[in-house]
């Protein structure tokens, strides 16, 4: 959810299935329960969330991979 819709279109565009939170009905759901969505649907997790990242780590699990994006100012543009 931390990622503008205008993100997911621009992967869609390159040929990426690409699918925000809200769209699965999780928009408030806690990162724990989107990690185990994530892993159980085989999904990579793209996100500026870094508890995605701890969750990963914490859990020492393999799936789902996590991109961190760190955008110096992320605007939607």
């Amino acid at each position: 959810m931390a990622l503008s819709p205008k993100t997911v279109n621009f992967l869609r565009s390159h040929g990426y299935e690409a699918v925000r939170a809200n769209e699965l009905g999780m928009a408030k759901a806690k990162d724990r329960k989107i990690f185990e969505y994530a892993r159980k649907n085989e999904m990579v997790i793209v996100s500026a969330d870094l508890d995605f990242d701890h969750i990963l780590s914490y859990t020492k699990s393999k799936k789902p991979s996590v991109i961190i994006l760190s955008l110096e100012r992320p605007a939607p543009s």
